[in-house]
């Protein structure tokens, strides 16, 4: 799939990377291309950049989003929903001071985003909304307990276009990356842990 950048781009570490707008191919739908290596998601994409969070990390403890507002930084707004009686639960960031003494937390990465829904229901989801002009997306992704696991994510285009993969987590400190690259703008990608799952880490 050949794309030729026409805009700058917004990249996300949760680890997100989001690379804003190539030219659109002349298809009438979008075509969804899902990459598995954060190597091959680089070499297709340009002008991305990161969002690390550390702008909304406090220096001790935790940030806590919840929802419907959820987190909302560079332009991405990270919201939680689903969960049925239980709640979609919170969206936390926690601080490097945080990080560095728990061992759950040790990917390497520095800061990062945590959420989990209570009771580990299976039936709830981080729902991320991207900027307008968007064509790339990719991210570093753990999950909490147990580490190895799945997760369901899904891509939609703004012509309603939608793409799932199962994304298989690793164990600590190793990234699973999942990213997509389409013709036609991004405008979200969500992420659903099976019944029995703690928590992501993005």
């Amino acid at each position: 799939m050949h794309h030729t950048p026409r805009s700058s781009t917004v990249l996300c570490t949760l680890v997100f990377f989001i690379t804003l707008s190539f030219a659109s191919a002349t298809s009438a739908q979008s075509r969804v291309e899902h990459i598995e290596s954060r190597e091959a998601f680089s070499a297709a994409s340009s002008g991305l950049s990161t969002i690390d969070f550390g702008s909304v990390a406090p220096r001790k403890g935790f940030g806590i989003y919840r929802p419907p507002a959820g987190l909302t930084t560079n332009g991405v707004t990270f919201r939680s929903t689903g969960g049925a009686r239980f709640g979609s639960g919170i969206i936390y960031v926690p601080s490097l001071h945080y990080l560095g003494n728990n061992p759950a937390y040790q990917t390497g990465y520095g800061e990062m985003m945590t959420w989990g829904a209570p009771n580990q229901p299976g039936n709830a989801s981080l729902d991320v909304t991207l900027p307008s002009g968007v064509s790339a997306v990719g991210v570093d992704l753990w999950t909490q307990q147990p580490y190895v696991s799945t997760v369901e994510v899904t891509v939609t285009t703004e012509d309603g276009q939608s793409e799932t993969v199962v994304a298989n987590t690793r164990n600590r400190p190793e990234a699973a990356f999942v990213g997509f690259i389409a013709d036609k703008s991004i405008v979200s990608i969500s992420f659903r842990p099976p019944k029995g799952q703690t928590g992501l880490l993005l």
